[in-house]
Formats: structure tokens, C-alpha cells, sequence
């Protein structure tokens, strides 16, 4: 599935990217070679543990708004798990895990990308639950003037 993977010049967490952020060349050649990996929520390390991987990225295009890439879910214990998510209606975002700095403006500079860590989206659950509440709402208006 093809996922926007950065956005460039927008804020997010307080931090943002821009084309000038790091060498992309390096992860577009990761991924057309399948070798950038990622792995289920985000770690504290600057290591990619190969019993977290879930995903493959592949195919990264650079674009002036961003980068988008193919995931590939993996059939691994962590991948296994991402793909129940997704099949049951969790949306997921690819968060960069990198080595760089962050000016004093919040813009990432010297960046190296480790990995796009697949992330639940934080409003998920509430929309989920929200939407279930409506379900349940409409099923007792229905029974109550039948």
C-alpha cells in the first residue's frame, strides 16, 4: 500500500522536515533494495531490532511536499499484529525514526533515517469509539419505534 511518509514544511510534534532535511538519495536507495525496515511503534534506540520488524518500506519517491512510499506488511510475529490493526480499522501513520538534530525552530537538519515506524494515529481510538456509539444510538432508535 503506498503511504505519504513525510510532509515537508508542515509541523508535527513541534518538528518538522523540509527537502533540505537530510540526504534522501540514501533511503530511496534503501528501499528500492529492501533494506529500509520497520518495525511496530517506535524505540528508544537508534537501532533497527530485527525482532520488531513489521514492514518493509519500499519505492520511496521524493516529491516537493514529501516522500511517499510501498509498505509492505511482513509475515512476522510484530507484522502479523500491524495487519489485524489495519484489517479492523486502526489507521496507521509511518513515523521517521532518524539521527540529526533539530534547530532552534523546530526543523530537523543532518538528518539519517533509521526506519518509518508504523504508528497508531492518536484520534483512532476515539473515532472508532465514536463511531460505535452512533452504531449503537441508531440500533436502540430502531428498536424503540419498531
Amino acid at each position: 500500500m503506498k503511504k505519504k511518509l513525510i510532509e515537508f514544511n508542515k509541523i508535527k510534534n513541534g518538528i518538522y522536515y523540509d527537502i533540505n532535511s537530510c540526504d534522501w538519495n540514501d533511503i530511496i536507495n534503501k528501499s528500492k533494495n529492501g533494506l529500509l525496515l520497520g518495525e511496530l511503534g517506535h524505540q528508544q534506540n537508534n537501532q533497527v531490532m530485527l525482532t520488531n520488524i513489521s514492514h518493509i518500506v519500499k519505492n520511496i519517491q521524493l516529491y516537493q511536499d514529501g516522500i511517499v512510499g510501498d509498505i509492505q506488511i511482513l509475515d512476522t510475529q510484530n507484522g502479523k499484529i500491524l495487519k489485524e490493526l489495519v484489517n479492523n480499522g486502526f489507521k496507521i501513520n509511518y513515523s521517521a525514526r532518524y539521527n540529526g538534530n533539530v534547530d532552534s525552530n523546530g526543523k530537523i537538519i543532518d538528518a539519517k533515517i533509521l526506519s518509518f515506524d508504523a504508528m497508531q494515529v492518536p484520534y483512532d481510538i476515539l473515532e472508532i469509539r465514536n463511531q460505535k456509539i452512533k452504531k449503537i444510538k441508531k440500533l436502540i432508535n430502531e428498536k424503540r419505534f419498531n
